[in-house]
């Protein structure tokens, strides 16, 4: 008997979404033709899914299928005043974009997530990134949803920043860890008596 020497299908290959379900997305702007959302995630209120559209070889016909979302750890030293700030995680998509095989070797891509969705909410790019930044208004950078998400100045997103700052130095002040983890206890076990009542 001869042994079956094909190679499992891509991930990506298998997570495919069917056709009929491919008219209910709508594409990323400026990213047109590559990259996809689903505009329910924005009535209600939901992280957005991306999907990428591409032409499979081994099944050859095209694909489109949603794209996995990491979180980045970025990094940032304030040199100038010579502080460390804690790393800051965000979420990002990344993929591998070869725009003509021909022509052009392909790249992995990074694009962060709340930059994206806020893309497809307003319709177009923002002209100048210098000056205007998507700001989290709750001060968490892992919550992508859209209400939480607005385009403001670099000036005004660092006045913010600030004040999240210093809220979250006032609120661990003179603390140690163990008075955090039993405030955190008491709050989980005020919650859960909530549940059962």
């Amino acid at each position: 008997m001869k042994k079956d020497n094909k190679k499992p299908l891509p991930d990506f290959i298998q997570r495919r979404i069917p056709c009929h379900l491919w008219n209910t997305l709508r594409p990323v702007p400026t990213w047109e033709g590559v990259l996809y959302y689903d505009p329910l995630d924005f009535d209600l209120d939901r992280p957005l899914t991306f999907y990428r559209r591409l032409f499979c070889w081994q099944l050859d016909e095209e694909i489109i299928y949603p794209l996995k979302v990491y979180q980045k750890d970025v990094k940032m030293t304030l040199r100038k005043q010579g502080q460390n700030v804690q790393p800051m995680f965000r979420r990002y998509i990344h993929f591998y974009w070869q725009p003509n095989p021909l022509l052009v070797k392909g790249k992995i891509i990074h694009l962060y997530c709340h930059k994206l969705t806020m893309l497809c909410k307003m319709g177009f790019a923002i002209a100048d990134p210098r000056h205007w930044v998507v700001d989290h208004i709750d001060g968490n950078p892992l919550n992508d949803r859209p209400k939480n998400l607005q385009v403001i100045s670099q000036r005004e997103n660092c006045r913010r920043s600030e004040k999240i700052r210093k809220i979250a130095a006032e609120l661990f002040r003179g603390k140690s860890n163990a008075q955090r983890h039993a405030e955190a206890v008491a709050r989980r076990e005020e919650r859960e008596k909530k549940l059962k009542n």
